[in-house]
């Protein structure tokens, strides 16, 4: 949770700190709430129509402060809106006039499943039975027969999610469904989850560029090494956390640190809220 008060911490709170909570308490939230749109979400940009994402990142800041009345009903009709944006199959799409579902499945169930929504069992099952289609076992089959093993090498048997349903796998929209599957109850989790989370984290290692880091999801092509980036490797090492110790994790871990002190302050912040640390600071 930010804390709004950051006195009240264990440890005292630093002048940075401080200015960061009445930031958000002053400027960030009440813009959130000024924002929302009459159908109850978010556009990506000022005076732009609600999708799914950008309600669902507003929602996620929402629920880590402590609600007055007002508040809660801007969250209420938040997620009335995820809700009502479900479609028939289980899945999210990316704009309500879209009528197959994506990668914002993973974050609406994310948002959802901390709230008891009964969409998530159905989100769940949509997301378990979308398989990448580029690395069926037919398609790997054929894949000996050409050169796209020179192109990008990489085990095709390992498989996570694609930003558009039965396409390719990638990193950040499989780091975001390998952090659902952690974050629900178990439950809710359909039988073969356990067999996607197995294959996902080894998909996930298995894309690391060379020296560490994530980028997309092509660490190598033509034999050049590929340049990792702040927020795939950011996903990628939160959704792996269980495995910090790991020698990928540790490898990469220095890079994000070198780079995070890169991003814009509030950047910074995002992720520190995200990774559950519950006080935003300066990069160090």
């Amino acid at each position: 949770m930010l804390c709004m008060n950051p006195s009240d911490t264990p440890k005292a709170a630093s002048s940075a700190e401080l200015a960061d909570a009445e930031f958000a308490r002053e400027v960030c939230l009440p813009f959130l709430r000024d924002q929302q749109k009459e159908d109850g979400g978010w556009g990506y940009h000022v005076g732009l129509s609600s999708r799914v994402e950008p309600t669902c990142w507003a929602l996620l800041a929402l629920m880590q402060v402590d609600s007055t009345a007002a508040q809660h009903e801007v969250l209420e009709r938040g997620l009335r809106f995820l809700s009502a944006s479900q479609l028939p199959d289980g899945s999210w799409p990316a704009t309500p006039q879209e009528k197959t579902g994506c990668w914002v499945t993973s974050l609406a169930c994310w948002v959802l499943c901390h709230q008891g929504d009964a969409g998530v069992a159905a989100g769940l099952r949509w997301l378990c039975q979308d398989w990448p289609r580029d690395s069926s076992p037919w398609q790997r089959l054929l894949k000996r027969f050409r050169s796209e093993h020179i192109v990008s090498p990489q085990n095709d048997a390992y498989r996570g999610w694609g930003w558009t349903p039965r396409t390719s796998s990638w990193v950040e929209p499989t780091s975001l469904a390998l952090i659902l599957l952690r974050e629900v109850s178990q439950q809710v989790l359909p039988q073969e989850s356990n067999k996607r989370k197995q294959l996902a984290e080894a998909m996930l290692y298995d894309r690391i560029c060379p020296g560490g880091g994530w980028n997309c999801g092509n660490p190598k092509v033509y034999g050049v090494p590929g340049e990792p980036l702040v927020i795939p490797t950011a996903w990628a090492l939160l959704a792996l956390s269980e495995h910090a110790n790991r020698r990928e994790n540790q490898m990469s871990a220095p890079f994000q640190a070198f780079r995070a002190r890169h991003l814009l302050r509030w950047h910074a912040c995002a992720w520190r809220l995200i990774n559950g640390t519950g006080r935003c600071a300066r990069p160090d």
